[in-house]
């Protein structure tokens, strides 16, 4: 039976990444799709449970990931295998005893971005807000636990839109760079959900925020990164990047990020934070304000 023949209770239609998903899976965090979107006759992406095909041919394998074809598989024991198909399609296989809420985390978390991969879009570990008054955008990056996530709900609970939480897709055209993700949940201790009015499907980016932390720290410390440091700190927080190997796109990814750090659509800056400090101050926000302002 194809996807497409697949009962209409069975599946349920999103929005995320900027993009119209079809799922059998819940997709925590996108937006339940409405008007144009949800009228449409094809989505972009269709998810489906089902088994993978036993007769692939694995080619080149990366950690949990292997190379078919056109195909990757991301295979994540006692949870399930997930079967990214070009770009469009993935088939996921949950693992016997595996729990639903396991197989979705796993799904969001690692096998679609995977499949965004495979699209040729630019995928960031970042977190994404548009602050109230500006119609640019801002992303938080960094490693796992290092505050994006407090610091997006404190945004949130000042009035902030939200884009995405942990990643975002990264679109750059002649107008500068828009960013997309999964703006209907923020994650972190105690997930919050946003109000519909308050998550936007998509932003023009206006800056980017890598941030660190130090032991001792009184004082707001900003630093731009311009050149070859702000390309690197770019390609440092690309999500789930070992894929780019398989996919034969390293170059091109190289590519199309320079292109966007060259440009003149958003700036960068490193973040400086105390250990243990998780707040939002004043003077880092209006900081980020001038920034949005220049």
């Amino acid at each position: 039976m194809s996807y497409q023949s697949l009962p209409e209770a069975a599946r349920r239609r999103y929005i995320a990444y900027g993009l119209v998903i079809d799922s059998t899976l819940a997709l925590r965090g996108a937006l339940a799709a409405t008007g144009a979107a949800a009228a449409r006759a094809h989505a972009d992406i269709e998810i489906r449970t089902g088994a993978i095909p036993a007769d692939l041919v694995v080619e080149k394998q990366v950690g949990p990931y292997s190379w078919c074809p056109g195909k990757i598989i991301f295979d994540m024991p006692s949870v399930g295998r997930y079967y990214c198909d070009g770009g469009r399609a993935m088939t996921v296989e949950p693992a016997q005893g595996a729990a639903s809420r396991s197989v979705e985390d796993m799904l969001i978390a690692t096998a679609l971005p995977v499949l965004l991969w495979m699209r040729d879009q630019v995928i960031l570990h970042a977190s994404c807000l548009q602050l109230p008054g500006f119609p640019a955008a801002i992303a938080l990056s960094g490693p796992s636990g290092i505050g994006k996530s407090t610091l997006l709900q404190q945004g949130y609970l000042g009035g902030a839109r939200i884009v995405g939480d942990d990643t975002i897709a990264l679109h750059g055209h002649e107008d500068g760079v828009t960013a997309s993700g999964l703006p209907g949940l923020i994650q972190g201790a105690g997930a919050t959900a946003v109000a519909r009015d308050r998550a936007l499907n998509e932003a023009p980016l206006g800056a980017v925020f890598f941030l660190s932390r130090t032991p001792s720290l009184n004082n707001l410390s900003f630093s731009e990164l311009t050149g070859a440091g702000a390309l690197q700190a770019m390609l440092g927080q690309r999500h789930r990047n070992r894929v780019l190997g398989l996919l034969g796109k390293e170059a091109a990814v190289f590519k199309a990020i320079a292109a966007m750090v060259s440009g003149p659509a958003f700036r960068i800056f490193t973040w400086h934070k105390r250990d243990g400090d998780a707040s939002l101050r004043n003077e880092e926000m209006a900081f980020i304000e001038a920034v949005l302002t220049s």
